[in-house]
């Protein structure tokens, strides 16, 4: 049993002093099941008939200074975080909705999509998934994750380092940096890059085509901060093809692939139309990893996502 006594604790749904054994705080608000304090305010979040409930009170007792009811129900055991950040309190439920419960604006604001959040030392992180990747938000600075799943944010939020974990592997952030300073997983090892640091893997998936039911015979040329870097092999749109490249370590990169078809009328290969083209990634490459993108094209678009490669 840990000898550090908290100062609040939630006691029959009430929040009482710890350090002063039976004095109630808040006495007339009770189904209280969630207490963060910050500075001179105490922010809870209790439950009525209505659903819940999040506030905010003066640490001395001297009465309730904020109350809000939160817009959509959320069950007994549904917040997954609930912290203080200037002044607000930050509560995130299950389903992914993370509200923002303004002391001094009295404002409501919300934001659906969030897997996780985190006060880490005054700055709001939060991982978010747009398509296939999940990305680490440091207040509006965003950069793509290498680890997938379900995700957490543990480590020290207090500090510059933060890591992101799905239960088995491991990714440690530098928040100044917004840079990937290292990862590793219980159940294996990732490859170190010798020869190579970025590999890309480009197909196309099966379905229907218009000429024939024939496939597209293409090719990939790859572009790295504008310059050509060379391109895939030329064969059928189903066949996965690999491209790699050592690019500058530790440092953010610009990649743009560039799809060709073979035009039967023409004779030749010419470069498909911008809606066939993939977008623009901005990449970070580590020293201690090889980086690994997958496109898969399914004709109307590319379904994009980023590893690192394991041994």
């Amino acid at each position: 049993m840990s000898d550090v006594i908290p100062e609040y604790i939630i006691d029959g749904g009430l929040v009482k002093r710890a350090l002063y054994s039976g004095l109630d705080f808040m006495k007339a608000k009770s189904g209280v099941e969630h207490v963060a304090r910050s500075g001179m305010f105490l922010f809870y979040i209790r439950r009525d008939a209505d659903g819940l409930i999040i506030g905010a009170a003066d640490v001395d007792g001297k009465g309730v200074d904020y109350e809000a009811k939160l817009p959509v129900q959320v069950s007994k055991g549904g917040i997954r975080r609930f912290f203080p950040m200037e002044g607000s309190a930050m509560i995130l439920t299950g389903g992914g909705i993370l509200f923002r419960a303004g002391m001094n604006d009295g404002l409501l604001d919300s934001k659906e999509g969030v897997i996780d959040a985190v006060n880490a030392g005054g700055s709001l992180v939060i991982i978010e998934k747009s398509g296939n990747e999940f990305y680490l938000n440091n207040n509006g600075a965003k950069t793509p994750l290498m680890v997938s799943g379900n995700l957490a944010i543990t480590g020290s939020p207090a500090g510059r380092l933060i890591s992101v974990t799905n239960g088995k592997d491991v990714e440690i952030f530098d928040l100044g940096s917004m840079k990937s300073l290292y990862q590793y997983s219980v159940d294996g090892t990732y490859a170190l890059p010798v020869k190579y640091n970025l590999e890309i893997s480009s197909c196309d998936e099966p379905r229907e085509y218009d000429r024939g039911g024939r496939l597209d015979v293409i090719f990939y040329k790859v572009f790295i901060d504008g310059a050509e870097r060379g391109r895939t092999e030329t064969g059928p749109g189903g066949l996965c093809r690999i491209f790699r490249d050592m690019a500058e370590p530790d440092a953010y990169h610009l990649v743009r692939l560039e799809r060709w078809s073979l035009d039967d009328k023409k004779g030749k290969y010419v470069r498909e139309n911008n809606l066939n083209q993939p977008d623009i990634f901005r990449l970070h490459i580590p020293g201690n990893r090889i980086v690994r993108l997958d496109l898969t094209y399914d004709g109307r678009g590319y379904h994009i996502s980023r590893s690192a490669q394991r041994n």
